[in-house]
This record gives structure tokens, C-alpha cells and sequence, in this order.
């Protein structure tokens, strides 16, 4: 069985122990399980092989928010959590997956 590779320029999720999963930018192309650098938040981060067998690969697409998640082209546990964190980030504290509304408490008052 081959490992993924990811591409210069690719995306990937990366474990993350405050967010669990966070957007990673690929700065050279790698192996899973090889050593590797990405760009998280503007910063190179490098990582040792076990970690990079980790990383999932992630559609750019996730990087935007989106009010009904249906509409991106993958949904799992990290594209979820993460649209949902930068929905909340923006204090839009609704957001739907079909016709099911998905409601998180914003812990404060908000205009609405």
C-alpha cells in the first residue's frame, strides 16, 4: 500500500491538542510518514514522520466558511469542527447540515 503525498501548495489537517484539527498549507511536497514542513497560521511547522501519518488531506474549499456544510466538498470530523470555529470566530452561532440546524452557545450577548 502506497502513503498519500502531499503536494507543494496542497492542504492538509493537522492534529492539533487546543482545536484538534487546524489547516495546514504544504511548503514542500512529502511523504506520509517522512519528515515534512507546513505553514500553520503563517508560521513553517516540522514535522517528524510518525506526525505526518497523521495529517489527512483537506480540500482548500474548507478554509471558507459555509452556512450549510452540505455544501462542502468533504464533510468529516475536521471540516465540521472547523467551519464551526470560524463560524463562531465571526459570531454567526447558526449553521445548517441539510435541514438539520446546528446551534452553538456564542458564552455571550450577541445583536440577533
Amino acid at each position: 500500500m502506497s502513503n498519500i503525498v502531499f503536494n507543494y501548495g496542497g492542504w492538509a489537517w493537522m492534529p492539533d491538542d487546543d482545536y484538534m484539527f487546524v489547516p495546514a498549507k504544504v511548503t514542500e511536497p512529502f511523504e506520509a510518514g517522512q519528515p515534512g514542513t507546513l505553514e500553520v497560521n503563517g508560521r513553517p511547522v516540522k514535522l517528524d514522520g510518525k506526525t505526518t501519518k497523521l495529517l489527512q488531506r483537506m480540500d482548500e474549499q474548507s478554509n471558507n466558511q459555509v452556512d450549510n456544510m452540505v455544501q462542502l466538498k468533504e464533510l468529516n470530523e475536521a471540516s465540521i469542527l472547523h467551519n464551526l470555529r470560524i463560524r463562531f470566530d465571526a459570531n454567526n452561532i447558526y449553521t445548517n447540515v441539510g435541514t438539520i440546524l446546528v446551534s452553538v452557545n456564542p458564552f455571550k450577548l450577541l445583536n440577533i
